[in-house]
């Protein structure tokens, strides 16, 4: 028998399970002019060496991991916080 029902939630013993959070925005579709900004902002959100992992997950601690990502389409796309 597995204490605390971890056995159900697949977590190991001392682990504990963590919420995420995703923030989406609608943004404008492939080809648009803000198409360049969305993915300037996207390399600057991705990787444990961006701007948002430093701040989240090392200075405020309030996260174990960040990173962004975007999808343009030809109708509409989105910007995507993990």
């Amino acid at each position: 028998m597995v204490p605390n029902g971890l056995a159900h939630t697949g977590l190991g013993a001392g682990s504990r399970a963590q919420a995420r959070l995703y923030r989406v925005w609608n943004v404008p579709q492939a080809a648009s002019p803000e198409e360049a900004l969305l993915d300037l902002a996207r390399r600057f959100s991705a990787g444990k060496t961006s701007r948002l992992y430093k701040r989240l997950v090392y200075k405020d601690q309030t996260a174990t991991s960040a990173t962004a990502t975007e999808t343009n389409n030809e109708i509409a796309g989105s910007f995507i916080s993990l």
